[in-house]
């Protein structure tokens, strides 16, 4: 799609004008504008849009919007909020698309009438109730105006081949399938903006095809079928945008549904699921009378579904399923338009006629499906009472039973206590019996150890005394003996000192002569001693004298001898006297011990000579 808007016209035109455009990329209105430019037998003369080109309304309309604006503008279409500031149709056959609001239809149609439109292509559902598009329809034919509605299903591929297969084979059944891809957290604002509701708005598509090829409409329903599986229906209430508290607002609608329907003339049904949240792909399936599917037909298929996915990448902005539709929306507008130039109806395109039993249908199973849900909710909410009840019997129950349990517990612990504290008494009334046995037994043992102790007593001052005077006898036969021997000793001793004695008197000469004789030897070896230092002196001397001649001949003629007179005298008399002392020390200890060592040294002492 180029990113500048050409109106492109052929020989052969429609006028067409544009109501309800809403945002680039965003609205219906927008994407059938764009179409519309594309389409060489239409020739786009007007865009109305009521809210965006209202000043009162939208002071700062968006960029994106006004960037529309002027391309349209400079591709010559009148730009206007109201199809009443457009010149009347008069010159040439006009047809009017329009896609504003399902609130707002029914005013839009009627300026579209009022205008001069020979043709109005009016998108689904037409208007919010039945009574209202039943009005839009009696005015159209009062004044000769063609109406149809944009029911793209009508004319997909995917149908018509589920149609055509489902007429082979007789018995046979079809599910039609439609998905949105809506996120979850996008739901308030698909809800707001589509306030009619699910069934009058996504899913009467299907319920067009019900209506214009199995003949289904409220008077022919025999059963309606709600699928209460959460999987397949389920309904929520959203917060509106937009609103706060504490005015804050919420709606309620099917975020998903799926049913079947039974006709009075035939015992075969069609089936319809619709979900906002489910995804690009929508099916037709075909079930054989056994249920076993003959063929699933997607829509789009692999190869349009990758086609659409890579629209959508370089594209993001854009609502995908106008790739998705985009086939379906030219082909419907190209029927309706060769419709109006030709003067003949518009093949397989749905009328009024059919938007009106549509809408209907969408009324009857929105009523239809709340009332089941309602009685599965009041049946719940009664299960729930009933449940909780239950829960506060059981808990009751319980409470009374733990009561009780809990009082025989305590009853058995008051018993077991009562036990135990008898048990005990008796215990210690047994231990105090033992106890007094005992000090019984205590006081007869005393008695008897007290009268065993004054007997023992008794009898032990006996032995004392007995012992005491056996002790004093011995004892004075011991110190008797020990004079004895004292005096005994005394008198050995004194015998041994007088033996001593007269030993020593006896040995003393000899004693003499050999310390004489020592001496003796003593100073006949100092002799020899002196004689050989004296001969040894004089042989140095002479040896120093012959050398001093030798090298000092004068000075030693004048060198005056030693005198023999100042040589030292031998010094022996202390020695010997110590010698002595000694060998008489040693004699005495061989002789008589230690008492005659004394002895002898007592004598050296005071008699023999000094130094």
């Amino acid at each position: 799609m180029s990113d500048t808007l050409v109106n492109k016209v052929g020989d052969k035109t429609l006028d067409v004008v544009l109501v309800g455009c809403g945002m680039p990329k965003r609205g219906m209105g927008w994407y059938h504008l764009t179409q519309l430019l594309e389409m060489e037998n239409a020739n786009v003369i007007g865009m109305v849009e009521p809210f965006f080109l209202n000043p009162t309304l939208c002071p700062t309309p968006p960029a994106a919007f006004t960037e529309l604006v002027t391309q349209l503008e400079a591709a010559s279409v009148v730009c206007t909020d109201s199809v009443s500031k457009l010149k009347e149709f008069e010159e040439k056959d006009t047809m009017c698309l329009i896609a504003g609001r399902t609130n707002d239809n029914p005013k839009l149609f009627k300026e579209c009438v009022d205008q001069g439109a020979k043709v109005i292509y009016l998108e689904k559902p037409g208007a919010p109730t039945v009574a209202e598009l039943q009005e839009m329809s009696d005015l159209a034919e009062s004044k000769g105006v063609k109406v149809y509605l944009g029911y793209n299903k009508n004319v997909t591929p995917y149908v018509q081949k589920a149609l055509a297969l489902q007429k082979e084979n007789a018995g046979s059944s079809i599910t039609f399938c439609h998905n949105n891809s809506y996120a979850t957290n996008e739901l308030n604002e698909c809800f707001t903006r589509n306030r009619e509701g699910m069934l009058k708005n996504m899913a009467i598509h299907e319920l067009a095809l019900l209506v214009s090829f199995f003949g289904v409409t409220v008077d022919t329903v025999k059963d309606f079928n709600l699928n209460t599986h959460t999987l397949f229906t389920e309904k929520l209430s959203v917060w509106v945008p937009g609103t706060v508290v504490p005015n804050d607002e919420y709606i309620s609608d099917f975020s998903r549904i799926g049913f079947s329907v039974t006709t009075k003339d035939s015992d075969n049904s069609v089936s319809v699921m619709a979900d906002r949240c489910g995804g690009n792909v929508s099916f037709a399936s075909v079930k054989n009378a056994d249920g076993v599917e003959i063929e699933k037909f997607n829509f789009p298929d692999e190869e349009t579904l990758k086609k659409v996915e890579k629209q959508c990448e370089e594209d993001p902005e854009m609502m995908p399923y106008f790739f998705v539709q985009s086939d379906d929306y030219s082909t419907l507008k190209n029927l309706v338009v060769d419709s109006a130039l030709s003067g003949e109806p518009a093949q397989s395109v749905a009328t009024i006629q059919i938007a009106i039993e549509a809408l209907k249908l969408a009324e009857y199973f929105t009523e239809e499906a709340g009332r089941v849900l309602d009685a599965i909710a009041k049946e719940e909410k009664e299960k729930a009472e009933k449940n909780r009840l239950a829960e506060i019997e059981a808990e009751q129950k319980a409470k009374e039973e733990a009561e009780a349990k809990k009082k025989e517990e305590e009853e058995a612990v008051h018993k077991k206590h009562d036990e135990e504290a008898a048990k005990l008494k008796a215990e210690e009334e047994l231990e105090a019996a033992r106890l007094q046995m005992e000090v019984e037994k205590k006081t007869r043992l005393r008695a008897i150890e007290e009268a065993e102790a004054v007997a023992a007593k008794k009898k032990a001052e006996e032995e004392a005394t007995d012992a005491k005077k056996i002790e004093e006898e011995a004892a004075a036969a011991a110190q008797k003996k020990a004079e004895e021997e004292a005096i005994a000793a005394k008198q050995k001793a004194d015998d041994e000192a007088a033996v001593t004695a007269t030993r020593f008197r006896l040995d003393r000469k000899w004693f003499l002569s050999q310390v004489q004789a020592e001496e003796e030897a003593a100073t006949a070896k100092q002799k020899v001693d002196e004689k050989a230092a004296a001969a040894k002196k004089k042989v140095d001397e002479e040896a120093a004298s012959a050398t001093r001649k030798v090298l000092f001949p004068t000075a030693e003629s004048e060198k005056v001898e030693p005198s023999p007179s100042s040589t030292p005298a031998p010094a022996l008399a202390s020695t010997t006297t110590f010698a002595m002392k000694q060998r008489a020390f040693d004699f005495a200890n061989f002789v008589g011990g230690a008492v005659a060592a004394t002895a002898v040294m007592y004598t050296i002492q005071n008699f023999m000579p000094s130094n």
